[in-house]
């Protein structure tokens, strides 16, 4: 009897030893493997970081706004909003330049408009600070992306006073959008 005491416990060690193995292995996979986000017409996508758990974000208005990808992640306040446009024959620079100033008078800490590195894609990137409904700061920055096929507008933005812990996410994240079609 104390042979087969003895071999079920050894089973049992064994079968929480894999259970445990298991748990650690899927925890990883959820926390280590990057996320690819993508657009609801799958022209466009971006790989974001796997600590984010963005979702849908339902409580834009979406006849105001027409974003083609508006996702948060809850836990850290971040939005993502992007949208694809026809491409323009008027200059990109000015066409950034002029995104840009339609923000003068109704924001604070508006940067100027800087070439910035997307891929081999001509890009500007500006960035500004606003306060939304509730009277909370937010940081927010606009990239502008000229693929041979469209013009793109990635806006991510944080609240003020995490932006020094997501900028760096911010530029990984930019770095991975790829157009799709």
């Amino acid at each position: 009897m104390e042979k087969v005491g003895s071999v079920i416990r050894k089973v049992q060690t064994i079968i929480g030893i894999v259970v445990v193995v298991a748990a650690i292995a899927i925890g990883a996979y959820m926390f280590l493997v990057p996320k690819t986000l993508k657009d609801t017409k799958e022209n466009f996508q971006f790989t974001i970081p796997a600590k984010y758990n963005f979702e849908k974000n339902t409580s834009i208005d979406e006849e105001e706004y027409s974003y083609d990808l508006a996702v948060y992640d809850s836990k850290t306040s971040i939005y993502i909003y992007a949208s694809r446009y026809k491409l323009s024959d008027e200059i990109f620079e000015d066409l950034a330049k002029e995104d840009r100033d339609s923000y003068i008078d109704t924001v604070t800490n508006l940067s100027e408009v800087k070439k910035i590195e997307v891929k081999d894609h001509e890009s500007y990137a500006y960035s500004f600070e606003y306060n939304d409904n509730d009277d909370k700061p937010y940081y927010i920055e606009i990239n502008l992306v000229k693929t041979e096929k469209a013009i793109y507008r990635i806006e991510i933005e944080c609240t003020t006073a995490s932006k020094e812990d997501y900028t760096i996410d911010f530029e990984k994240i930019l770095t991975t959008f790829k157009e799709l079609k």
